[in-house]
């Protein structure tokens, strides 16, 4: 529900009250207040006016306030509960010879059209309230045996401007034996601002049980005050026989020892401890890091919870823990044996590649890990496909993958542990390909005198192991192709030409240059017409000068051509 609050400021804007604000008006139906509106007083400080919804219908009321926050109550109209008054509006009334009031206009549906209606209020028809709160009880002895005499003392405090005369109660009720809950009261003078205390003695105690022990107080005349909300408090009085037993187990176990939730927390569970006397509570002490990690704690006091967490801890470090249990009349048991436990490491992100080689490759990852010499630590990088790994490493240097193929697929992971050989997830690299060797030279074969083929060896390569052969001299090429052998063709008679190769592995990556010698075509024959030189002239030797028409040219060079058509 709606309610209205007020602040007073100074001139710098800082405010003069309680941080919150101060609550104008307090509604025992729990109702909603709106529409508020504030006028200086010229005496008193200001009053607010607003709407107050009673027995379903909109009311106007007005509340006063001084510069020190005191309150009092001015009820402007009220009329046919079925009928609204609605949106106040509030101006200072500088008339007359006593202005310290105000004057309030709102809507008014008292009759069947809405009218305005206006009411002054004038400082002898306002009616300083009083503000009663008890502040505190307090038991003594806090824990009585069964029928052990005891006391308590009741401080309480008048908060409103005007001195009264209150009604002091203390009592008690049980959910297993009812008793009046009223047993006692008194009456005292409160003076305005005032604080004080009461005692009640009940020198014959009260038999074993859980009560409720209530305080409460009142103005004496039952005049309304500004704020009814803060008149009661009640607290438990345990009385029962002593108890000098500290929960079970003792001394106290883990249900889940520390174990760690992240890089920089370690969660943790204590064993339910048993106890009749209750409540039971736990302290979770953090006992050293003996790898130096920074920012363990203990639990912020004694806690209901059998489960602490303690954050911001260095990572893949290791902290210790003991836990130990007290129940409602403080019987501690002894504290459970230290746990220790490392935080997490960081995960490995990625891989970066070093130097590849067409029998290795180097490779690293792409974040320092944390802690690696400690413990069980280590960094763990697995070739996959060659199965082979670095074993668990103590520290982030990169790793050289040996003796692998050329031009092959290689796939690694690579996971770290922390220093209780807890383990990350695995990253993997991908598939990273070895250079291609460097392809070494064979015997040429099948020399013409218009043509050479070559041939290589792989060298280690697989087959399917890209080759670019170059025929120097000439400026021809075979362009990227597979296979071991290359003719290079159109080639002239009795010339020596130069060979080259080179390889390219999956990912392009191309070798340098390898030359595979020098190589001659055939010498140029004597021409007589025999062109395809088999001893006789005929229609063989007209199909070989359509195939290789340069023959012409050599027997036009030759000059003899003898006694061909």
């Amino acid at each position: 529900n709606d309610d209205i609050y007020a602040q007073r400021l100074s001139a710098a804007g800082t405010p003069l009250w309680n941080a919150n604000g101060l609550k104008l008006h307090n509604d025992p139906g729990n109702t909603s207040q709106r529409r508020p509106c504030i006028a200086g007083d010229g005496e008193y400080g200001a009053i607010v006016t607003f709407q107050d919804i009673i027995f379903d219908a909109y009311s106007i009321y007005a509340v006063g306030l001084d510069a020190d926050g005191k309150k009092w109550s001015s009820y402007v109209y009220y009329d046919d509960p079925g009928n609204d008054q609605t949106d106040p509006v509030i101006i200072f009334d500088g008339t007359g010879p006593d202005p310290t009031g105000a004057v309030v206009a709102w809507v008014d549906e008292r009759t069947s059209s809405d009218n305005i209606y206006a009411q002054k209020i004038a400082a002898e028809y306002i009616t300083l309230l009083p503000d009663l709160a008890v502040e505190s009880i307090v038991i003594t002895p806090p824990m009585p045996e069964p029928y052990e005499a005891f006391s308590v003392d009741i401080t309480y405090r008048n908060y409103g401007p005007v001195d009264v005369t209150i009604l002091v109660k203390c009592g008690f009720n049980s959910g297993t034996k009812p008793l009046s809950i009223w047993q006692t009261w008194d009456l005292v003078g409160l003076s305005a601002g005032g604080t004080s205390t009461t005692r009640f003695d009940f020198p014959s105690g009260r038999e074993a049980d859980v009560y409720t022990l209530r305080a409460s107080i009142d103005h004496f005349s039952s005049i309304t005050e500004s704020d009814e909300t803060n008149n009661f408090l009640a607290v438990p009085l345990i009385i029962s026989a002593p108890d000098t037993d500290p929960p079970t187990p003792d001394p106290m176990t883990w249900e889940i020892p520390p174990f760690q939730t992240g890089m920089t927390t370690i969660s943790m569970e204590a064993t339910t401890a048993e106890d009749s006397s209750l409540p039971v509570t736990y302290f979770y002490n953090f006992t050293l890091s003996p790898t130096g990690g920074s920012g363990g704690s203990d639990s912020p006091g004694w806690s209901f919870s059998t489960a602490f967490v303690n954050g911001g801890l260095s990572v893949n470090h290791q902290y210790g823990y003991q836990v130990k249990a007290r129940d409602g009349f403080w019987n501690e048991t002894a504290y459970s044996s230290v746990s220790y436990q490392y935080t997490d490491i960081e995960t490995p992100k990625g891989f970066l590649r070093g130097t590849i080689t067409e029998n290795s490759i180097q490779l690293g990852i792409m974040n320092m890990l944390s802690g690696l010499t400690r413990g069980a630590s280590g960094l763990f990088i697995q070739n996959v496909t060659a199965g082979t790994d670095t074993g668990w490493k103590k520290n982030n240097d990169p790793w050289v993958s040996s003796g692998l193929y050329p031009d092959t697929w290689y796939e690694f992971f690579a996971k770290a542990r922390n220093g209780d050989g807890d383990e990350t997830p695995h990253v993997s690299s991908g598939k990273i390909c070895t250079l291609a060797a460097v392809p070494v030279p064979a015997s040429f074969s099948d020399v013409t005198r218009t043509a050479v083929t070559v041939n290589w060896k792989p060298n280690g390569n697989p087959k399917d192991t890209r080759y670019f052969c170059e025929n120097f001299t000439a400026g021809t090429n075979s362009g990227w192709m597979a296979g071991l052998s290359w003719t290079s063709k159109g080639l002239t008679c009795n010339k020596t030409w130069s060979f080259r190769i080179k390889a390219r592995n999956k990912e392009g990556v191309e070798t340098e240059w390898r030359k595979l010698g020098y190589q001659a075509t055939l010498p140029c024959p004597t021409y007589n017409g025999d062109f395809d030189t088999d001893g006789d002239v005929d229609g063989k030797d007209l199909q070989e000068l359509a195939t290789n028409p340069g023959l012409m040219d050599l027997a036009m060079f030759a000059g003899n051509f003898g006694s061909v058509d």
